[in-house]
């Protein structure tokens, strides 16, 4: 189990950085602090920041069928 808690903290860079590039597409007015997947690698939790209120019904369809993970 420590192994692919350490496998999944590898991937959460590159995930952030996806996920980054899918916002600016979708042009949110957003900022991505820090992705976090959980231990058994089927859910991960995306932190972000903004000034407003933003509509997140897209970027999650679009972060799920991505990284194949309940978001």
């Amino acid at each position: 189990e420590i192994q692919k808690m350490h496998h999944s903290k590898k991937g959460e860079k590159e995930m952030m950085i996806t996920a980054r590039v899918i916002a600016k597409d979708l042009k949110l007015d957003m900022k991505l602090a820090e992705v976090e997947i959980q231990a058994d690698e089927k859910k991960a939790t995306f932190y972000y920041t903004a000034d407003d209120r933003i509509d997140f019904r897209e970027l999650i369809r679009l972060y799920a069928a991505t990284f194949k993970l309940k978001i």
